[in-house]
């Protein structure tokens, strides 16, 4: 019945993925004529981009260049959650280029193989999709069942979360009102599913003060910006609670990878391997490198490598009894912290 449900939403055009279809010759041609003959299979062209394909006997892919620079600001502003591509196997060449590319941002990356000019009929190994045969160039993710199972359990236990600790976000919100001027919520830009950016909910921990653009200074031990209020909230995660508010509005997830101030993620991206892979799942209140004691302030590059390589970890290997297990550590362990100040 839920899936029904789900195949009658997709005909009126919701619940779909965004895509863009990058290729040449007839095999791209029948992906995309395949795409839009199956409305209810949950995708939805927002671009078509036709290459040149050279042969690896071309003296110049220039044009092509160009056309691929041309998908960059689409997946940088996240309109875009994954690009598809379709191209004959004389163009292998090129299609490792726009692999390569495209690796560098936080777009899902599917490569379609023509398989029928190889003379192949039973597909075997690669994901079949829309009947055409796929290869995942990205993170390993959830299956269709597994994240439906995961969206209803992330807003179930948000909405249950927020109305079983009203009582105790009521009193927090009295203190930190009655412990210095400013107000009770602490907002900030994120990036969450795919590079997209979102206001991060939390209990304000610090007395209001200037802030550089472009500069974040982050809390440090006997930091003299945070109240008596905060440090407490700070230590045990309770300022973290309005984000059960973003998980509700689909922003975020109970669990995954916790997300970054926007300053960090463009000082650490270019010199961790594979930090922006975080952005393929969307970014969770506890993590696998929460309760594995990766959190708080991350002074030294490698502490932030370590805390990226159990991001990684969780996303390679994320499943519905991993989350319930991260949560469980969580609720047990994970609410205190000599790391967070």
């Amino acid at each position: 019945m839920a899936y029904g449900c789900l195949r009658r939403l997709r005909f009126f055009g919701l619940d779909q993925t965004r895509i863009t279809i990058a290729g040449q010759g007839h095999h791209f041609e029948e992906v995309v004529h395949k795409v839009r003959l199956h409305n209810r299979s949950g995708y939805a062209i927002s671009d078509v981009v036709t290459f040149n394909a050279p042969d690896s006997g071309a003296a110049s892919w220039a044009d092509d260049e160009c056309k691929l620079a041309s998908l960059i600001p689409a997946v940088e502003a996240g309109l875009v959650d994954e690009v598809w591509i379709a191209l004959p196997v004389t163009a292998q060449s090129f299609a490792m280029r726009i692999i390569e590319v495209l690796r560098r941002t936080p777009v899902r990356v599917r490569y379609l193989p023509d398989v029928h000019a190889l003379g192949l009929r039973d597909f075997g190994g690669p994901l079949e999709m829309i009947g055409v045969p796929s290869i995942s160039m990205s993170s390993r993710g959830y299956s269709s069942d597994g994240l439906i199972d995961k969206e209803l359990f992330d807003r179930l236990f948000s909405a249950f979360a927020l109305l079983a600790l009203s009582p105790l976000l009521i009193a927090i919100a009295a203190a930190i009102k009655l412990s210095s001027p400013g107000p009770v919520f602490f907002r900030q830009q994120r990036k969450g599913l795919n590079g997209r950016k979102f206001s991060i909910y939390k209990f304000r921990s610090m007395y209001l003060h200037d802030t550089r653009h472009g500069v974040i200074r982050q809390a440090t031990r006997n930091d003299s910006r945070i109240t008596t209020v905060g440090r407490f909230l700070r230590r045990t995660s309770l300022d973290e609670l309005p984000q059960f508010i973003n998980v509700l509005r689909g922003e975020m997830s109970v669990v995954g990878p916790r997300p970054h101030a926007l300053e960090h993620d463009a000082f650490y991206e270019p010199q961790i391997d594979d930090y922006i892979q975080r952005y393929r799942a969307k970014p969770g209140i506890t993590g696998w490198a929460q309760v594995n004691g990766f959190r708080g302030e991350t002074d030294q590059l490698e502490k932030m490598a370590s805390r990226v390589e159990y991001d990684l970890y969780y996303l390679n290997n994320r499943s519905f009894a991993l989350d319930i297990q991260i949560v469980l550590r969580t609720m047990v362990h994970g609410f205190v912290s000599k790391q967070a100040y």
